[in-house]
């Protein structure tokens, strides 16, 4: 009898009520995630002013956090694929529910740094985690709409963000949303008693029983006859030759890790450098009200969620890597508009769809890469793509504070964010040439990709 392979259990089971469980889990972390991630922008201003700070320094409050989200996102791969995913997101949750609500007692900048830093740990660590986890559930066929999805969670995590700062920041000022993010330790008690571990992750660990328990729960959820497992009815694929970051370049992955982790660089950079600095260059460059400013970004974040959505049904129809290419030239082709974009209304529009360009063009990797490496290392791999291109979102605020205190034009800045989308195009062109659409990790005996 053929030993059933995991990756085509669930491929056959499909979507279940587990895998909605799951999905919603995963969601509420990654609202909660960017909800805490997304203050800097919109408290860029007054913190600005509070502790009289340079153009530079200004860049820096969101640069801090990301810092904390590079090294923490590294770190998760590492912890998730040694320890579990769930045990990774969980103590995600934890560090972010906790340092960020400290930050409303900061008494000057250093210590603002300080502790977001510490919080960017928790809040970097959990993005890849729960992508690869989320990854891991869904049915191959479904997996890029699955893992875009939860991305949308995270966006709308900005619109929670942006809707809070309109109302929250004029009346009780700028510490007082930071002092609201304490409320998401109630996932993290959610996801101690609902989330369940990745069986892949138990399979390829020996914790076999686990898995089948797990395999049970799909199958009872899906409404068929639980099937009675033993551990000989499941294929143990062999152990990765080589584990950790050293696995990410063997000559299976090296090309391939290079392209993957310039591509994010690139995209993050473009996408924290607007994201960042859009509020700040409305109100102090073009004229509009703090409010009117909050509500313009805002919009970009209503169009981020729909943009992860969008490109996970793209991905999924068109295939990854045509779809990374699409992202790349909606944004050469929106940002010269809004460059040059007059009126409010236009300015509007343009900023909305410079939101919805970016975010698009981000998460056509998020599919890619979840799908690339095989169960053992995914999460490193995962986790350092994304760390990686953390480390380009930390310098893309900087560069843009750099060119604002240099004197640059706001059409100048936003034409000169285009350079990592070009940039990005030819790493794709080059490097990252593996076409991951359908792809299933299985292993013959001799431990061979069939």
């Amino acid at each position: 009898m053929k030993k059933i392979n995991i990756t085509e259990f669930i491929d056959d089971i499909g979507v279940t009520k587990v895998t909605w469980v799951i999905f919603v889990l995963l969601g509420l972390t990654m609202i909660l995630d960017n909800y805490e991630f997304g203050l800097a922008p919109y408290t860029m201003p007054q913190i600005a002013k509070e502790f009289n700070l340079t153009a530079v320094e200004t860049g820096s409050i969101a640069s801090w956090n990301l810092l904390g989200l590079v090294l923490g996102g590294m770190s998760a791969g590492l912890i998730s694929d040694r320890f579990g995913r769930k045990k990774a997101v969980m103590l995600a949750a934890f560090i972010y529910s906790v340092f960020t609500p400290l930050v409303y007692f900061v008494p000057d900048f250093t210590w603002y740094c300080i502790i977001r830093f510490t919080g960017g740990l928790g809040l970097g660590a959990a993005l890849p985690v729960c992508i690869t986890l989320m990854s891991e559930f869904a049915p191959t066929k479904r997996r890029g709409v699955f893992i875009t999805s939860t991305m949308a969670f995270f966006l709308f995590g900005g619109v929670i963000t942006g809707t809070a700062a309109i109302y929250v920041i004029p009346v009780y000022g700028w510490r007082m949303m930071y002092l609201i993010g304490g409320a998401a330790i109630i996932v993290l008690f959610l996801l101690a008693a609902f989330l369940r571990e990745s069986p892949q992750w138990q399979i390829t660990h020996g914790k076999i029983d686990e898995a089948i328990d797990t395999m049970k729960a799909l199958e009872k959820s899906a409404g068929r006859a639980v099937t009675e497992w033993t551990k000989d009815d499941i294929f143990v694929p062999p152990p990765a030759k080589k584990s950790g970051v050293a696995a990410l370049f063997t000559p299976e992955y090296r090309k391939q890790t290079i392209g993957l982790w310039l591509m994010y660089f690139f995209s993050c950079c473009v996408l924290y450098a607007i994201m960042s600095w859009m509020p700040t260059l409305l109100y102090t460059v073009k004229g509009l009200s703090l409010k009117m400013s909050y509500i313009f970004s805002f919009s970009q974040n209503v169009a981020a969620s729909i943009a992860c959505v969008l490109t996970g049904l793209m991905a999924d129809k068109l295939g990854r890597r045509v779809n990374i290419y699409l992202g790349y030239c909606l944004i050469i082709l929106i940002f010269p508009l809004m460059a040059f974009a007059n009126g409010l209304q236009v300015l509007f529009l343009t900023v909305f769809a410079v939101g919805f360009a970016v975010n698009y063009s981000l998460n056509t990797a998020q599919p890619i890469v979840a799908e690339y490496y095989r169960p053992e290392v995914r999460n490193t791999g995962v986790s350092f793509a994304s760390g990686v291109g953390r480390f380009g979102g930390f310098v893309g605020p900087l560069m843009v504070g750099l060119m604002r205190q240099n004197g640059f034009s706001f059409q100048t800045i936003i034409m000169l964010c285009i350079v990592p989308a070009l940039l990005g195009m030819l790493v794709l062109r080059f490097l990252v040439t593996e076409e991951t659409r359908g792809k299933t990790h299985n292993y013959s005996a001799e431990g061979i990709k069939l």
